[in-house]
């Protein structure tokens, strides 16, 4: 952050008045984490408002959960993880993601503290996305770090539909051992434990393994069983099971986010930790949005590619007041 400020100085006009990073990190401690997890999700939904930045119809997301490496002191909202790299800490992100080809904008990040947490972030961040954004809502797509009963009463509390990769017992796994001859297999109607009134059952069905997956070649299994309401007797399994590739799309997100985009932070402050990640999310939103639109501007949308550095240098050179007036921004 002091590299930051100082950049942008130098950058500046003299009487431009930059802040210190302690007067931006003393604005973040004095803010509720709730409060900004909001700030960054509303900006991130007010950028996709622009046309085209999304495709027509609903959009799909994706929700998961990352660590961040903690090299600091034993803190109350770190737990531990395998011994490496001369860490056992780690902090842990709720990331919400859209999908959809070179789309994977995130909406919304946000730091939990326990596994008990993970339901109430998404609760949280689906219904600031239905408050700020002008998009509908299809369905989510969860890994089988997901099969879990709150995630499946949270996503019909909000009304959405949802795709939860299941674990390999129960009728999911009946469901996999029937589907090893090479074809599908469904059922509806199934018990799913801790669900409660009205409704306590799920449809499940497993299909085969589409062989472009991202790690199909090291699975062990040849398919593979998902949960959801929909009605797996009259929806076509194949588009499902092919759709729900898209949510490696979550993973990529994060792992550029954490890598090429979020500034170095050793604060084990949740408000300034949670500042630091939702720029990173900006900075990411714009990379994703610019390598969309910039082709199409310049006339080449084959060959064009963005990288991260460039489209950060891109940002900060950019000449906002020019644009304004009409002129030529500097990318």
């Amino acid at each position: 952050m002091e590299s930051g400020a100082d950049i942008l100085r130098w950058q500046s006009d003299d009487d431009v008045d930059i802040p210190t990073a302690s007067t931006v990190r003393k604005y973040a401690r004095g803010q509720e984490v709730e409060e900004l997890e909001e700030k960054f999700l509303k900006a991130s939904c007010a950028l996709l408002e622009r046309e085209g930045l999304l495709p027509p119809g609903p959009v799909h997301l994706a929700y998961d959960v990352t660590k961040v490496r903690w090299y600091g002191a034993e803190h109350e909202w770190t737990s531990g993880g395998p011994k490496d790299a001369n860490t056992t800490d780690f902090w842990h992100y709720a990331v919400l993601s859209a999908t959809g080809p070179d789309r994977n904008y995130v909406l919304g990040a946000t730091p939990i503290k326990k596994q008990t947490e993970i339901a109430k972030a998404l609760r949280r961040l689906l219904r600031r996305v239905h408050t700020h954004a002008d998009f509908d809502i299809g369905r989510i797509y969860f890994d089988s770090e997901m099969y879990r009963e709150d995630i499946v009463t949270t996503c019909r509390e909000i009304g959405a539909d949802f795709l939860i990769q299941a674990k390999d017992t129960g009728e999911p796994g009946r469901l996999l051992e029937e589907a090893r001859d090479g074809g599908p297999a469904k059922s509806s109607n199934i018990e799913f434990a801790g669900l409660t009134s009205p409704n306590k059952r799920v449809n499940a069905f497993a299909y085969p393994i589409h062989p472009g997956e991202v790690g199909s070649d090291d699975r062990e299994e040849s398919h593979t069983a998902w949960i959801t309401d929909y009605d797996v007797d009259a929806r076509d399994l194949r588009g499902l099971a092919y759709q729900y590739r898209n949510r490696w799309q979550v993973e990529t997100a994060i792992r550029q986010l954490k890598h090429d985009f979020q500034g170095r932070c050793a604060s084990d402050n949740r408000g300034i930790r949670t500042m630091y990640f939702g720029a990173a999310q900006l900075f990411f939103n714009y990379w994703v949005a610019l390598n969309h639109e910039l082709p199409y501007h310049l006339g080449d949308p084959a060959s064009f590619r963005l990288n991260g550095q460039e489209a950060l240098h891109a940002v900060r050179d950019a000449d906002v007041e020019s644009a304004k007036r009409g002129k030529n921004t500097i990318v």
